[in-house]
């Protein structure tokens, strides 16, 4: 046993889905987002394997701690900030060589200043805000725009510009829209001379959906890591690279009416055979699942029972031949059986992005191919 809890990550997976996206996208560049330690599974390990793509235009972090991370581990791929960008962050893009996402008027005229005290001209990316309210300089300020990045053109080198969208899995006239005022946003710009190297849109869902957002680059996130952003949305061949295997750690019998666990939630009508699992909701197990869904042991579901704990949680193994030492999936393959994401998800009126990112960082990690 390498740990009571440990997740696997798929390499051959993960490169598969790589490779589908470069695929559906015809020749884009690609930007795959490695924040939150790639989804968890790993920022330093996930982009030393997606680096080997020449189609890898940078590498997307949510701020500059999370390209710290991987500057130190030897990854030299170009990085794009997206977000996140304090005081304190300018002399850290300058000394790492980051390109930040600048999405207000102010921060570009704080990082040309700033490059101007350096006297070197930083590669930057400008974000728009199409409809997305959240970070961007508003669509309707091309003018403005025009005039401070031509104002700071010595000290700034624009590569990119971008947008985000805000409902591309569920609504497609909005989206529509932004892709509009996105496109024409760019048009003017480069209509008065300020061309992008880079240009992109499309999140997971615009993949899946609309490749008009395509343009000549794209940012991949959940769908690297095997399942597409919303339940509705078919999935061309994407597959789950990360899969959670506990095991077994105590089995007792119990007679007719008692309780399992803390606050006795659940009362043994019959004989039952209980396992102990050594998983719980500090390793992303969450209490919600208490009494409500089922861990696989030996391909069989073996149903939660009393309330999760935080380092343990209970199963019925009355009908299951089980021995301590075995062990229970809690996500992935279990013989003809599969726990997916999504089916955790929808048990906790989630996302497949929360339950991901909610792994816990004591679930040890092992990297695995054929």
């Amino acid at each position: 046993m390498i740990a009571p809890t440990v997740a696997y990550i798929n390499i051959d997976n993960l490169i598969h889905n790589y490779r589908l996206v470069e695929k559906l996208t015809k020749g884009a560049s690609i930007i795959p987002i490695v924040k939150a330690d790639a989804y968890n599974h790993g920022c330093i390990e996930v982009s030393r394997i997606l680096s080997s793509f020449s189609s890898l235009a940078y590498l997307g972090v949510a701020h500059t701690q999370e390209g710290k991370i991987l500057r130190e581990n030897d990854i030299k791929k170009p990085i794009l900030v997206l977000s996140c960008i304090l005081d304190d962050d300018l002399r850290i893009i300058y000394e790492y060589d980051f390109t930040p996402v600048l999405y207000s008027l102010s921060l570009i005229e704080k990082l040309a200043n700033f490059a101007k005290w350096k006297g070197k001209r930083i590669n930057t990316h400008i974000k728009i805000d199409t409809g997305m309210n959240r970070l961007g300089i508003s669509y309707k300020d091309a003018q403005k725009i025009y005039e401070t990045l031509k104002e700071y053109r010595d000290f700034l080198n624009v590569e990119g510009i971008m947008s985000h969208f805000c409902c591309s899995d569920s609504d497609d006239e909005f989206t529509s829209l932004q892709l509009k005022r996105f496109n024409d946003v760019v048009s003017f710009l480069e209509g008065n001379g300020l061309y992008f190297k880079y240009k992109h849109i499309a999140n997971s869902a615009a993949i899946l959906k609309f490749p008009q957002a395509y343009l000549n680059c794209t940012r991949p996130g959940i769908i690297l890591y095997g399942y597409v952003p919303e339940k509705n949305i078919s999935n061309p061949g994407f597959k789950p690279v990360l899969s959670i295997k506990s095991h077994i750690i105590h089995i007792h019998d119990l007679c007719p009416g008692e309780g399992v666990s803390y606050n006795r939630t659940f009362i043994t009508k019959k004989k039952r055979k209980i396992g102990v699992i050594a998983t719980g909701y500090a390793d992303g197990f969450r209490r919600m699942l208490s009494n409500n869904f089922y861990v696989l042991i030996k391909g069989k579901k073996s149903p939660i029972i009393g309330n999760v704990c935080m380092d343990m949680v209970m199963c019925d193994l009355t009908h299951i031949d089980a021995e301590v030492g075995d062990e229970a999936t809690v996500l992935g393959k279990d013989g003809e059986r599969e726990i997916d994401a999504w089916m955790l998800a929808s048990k906790m009126n989630t996302i497949p992005y929360e339950i991901l990112t909610s792994i816990g960082k004591r679930v040890y990690r092992v990297y695995v191919r054929k």
